[in-house]
């Protein structure tokens, strides 16, 4: 018999190898290709802003702390102050009473207010107010400083009528603005998903009642 022969070392194949890795590469390019397209693509989605009711009655005190802690002002200059005080009353009465507050002059405003029967102590305040606020912004009239905080503390007791008077109709207000506020919240929170593509399972609420009775067997 013959002799056993030696080893023989067979050359490696690098080819599957090559070829297998070239495959990973390509798989990697196409993933990386497709999350940034995609990301591209995805809307962004804001953060839903939560408006807040701005209740009328505290706006209204906070505008009268404000011109009577502004010292200098009731010093300085009379009209600005008298414009600043009627317009934080007449800006009250659009919001709750729906007038034409600023648009209408006092004669008008008081006339309208009884017409639409607004509580007369609330109407007869504003007239007080409101009367010497002209006086001075149109008759050229010069108060006196202690004139000038009478007349924040006429227009306090219009803000203490309110209180009592319009409490109810405040509330409506709040109410009605929440409304709104849940409506539109669930608008954006729609188009939201629409726009990133998810699909609800809810009817669509255009559906008519015809439409809806061809898709049901």
């Amino acid at each position: 018999m013959r002799p056993m022969k030696d080893i023989y070392a067979f050359a490696i194949n690098w080819v599957p190898y090559l070829l297998l890795l070239l495959l990973l590469v390509l798989i990697g390019w196409v993933l990386v290709r497709y999350m940034r397209r995609y990301l591209q693509s995805k809307p962004e989605q804001k953060p839903i802003e939560i408006e807040v009711f701005s209740n009328p009655l505290e706006l209204l005190e906070k505008k009268l702390l404000s011109l009577r802690s502004d010292a200098s002002l009731i010093e300085r200059d009379f009209k600005p102050f008298y414009t600043l005080l009627g317009d934080a009353l007449r800006e009250y009465l659009e919001e709750v009473h729906d007038l034409l507050a600023l648009e209408m002059t006092t004669r008008e405003l008081m006339r309208d207010m009884e017409r639409r029967m607004v509580d007369p102590d609330l109407t007869k305040q504003t007239g007080v107010v409101l009367r010497l606020a002209d006086m001075v912004k149109f008759a050229k009239f010069e108060p006196s400083i202690e004139q000038a905080l009478d007349s924040i503390r006429e227009a306090e007791k219009f803000l203490q009528i309110a209180r009592m008077t319009d409490q109810r109709k405040v509330t409506e207000l709040q109410r009605a603005f929440d409304q709104r506020q849940s409506e539109e919240i669930a608008r954006r929170e729609k188009e939201a998903q629409i726009a990133a593509g998810i699909q609800t399972d809810a009817e669509p609420e255009n559906v008519t009642q015809a439409e809806r009775k061809e898709v049901e067997p």
